[in-house]
C-alpha cells in the first residue's frame, strides 16, 4: 500500500466535507448508517451522499482502495479512519 493517507490532513477532509450538504433531512437508511459507524455524522453523510442506498452494503464490502479492508473496520482506528477519508475523497466524482 502506498499509504496516501500520510499526505492528507484534517484540513483536506474539512475542505472536502464542505462540498456536501451536511444539513439535509436524514432518512432511515442514514440513521442506521450513522449507528453502524459510531454516530459519526459527517462521515455518514458523506458516505451516504456518495453511495446512496448502497451505503450500508458498501461499508461491509471489501474495498480494494482500502487494501481490501471493509470501511466499517476502519472506523475505530485513527490511521485506518484517515485512510477511509482519503478513499472517499479520491472516489468522489
Amino acid at each position: 500500500m502506498i499509504e496516501l493517507e500520510k499526505y492528507f490532513t484534517d484540513d483536506n477532509w474539512n475542505e472536502f466535507s464542505n462540498i456536501f450538504n451536511l444539513s439535509y433531512i436524514v432518512g432511515k437508511e442514514e440513521i442506521l448508517l450513522r449507528e453502524k459507524i459510531s454516530n459519526n455524522d459527517k462521515m455518514s453523510t458523506i458516505i451516504y451522499q456518495i453511495h446512496g442506498s448502497e451505503s450500508l452494503n458498501w461499508i461491509y464490502s471489501k474495498v480494494p482502495a482500502l487494501d481490501n479492508l471493509r470501511p466499517i473496520d476502519c472506523i475505530t482506528n485513527d490511521n485506518l479512519k484517515k485512510r477511509l477519508k482519503v478513499c472517499l475523497m479520491r472516489m468522489f466524482k
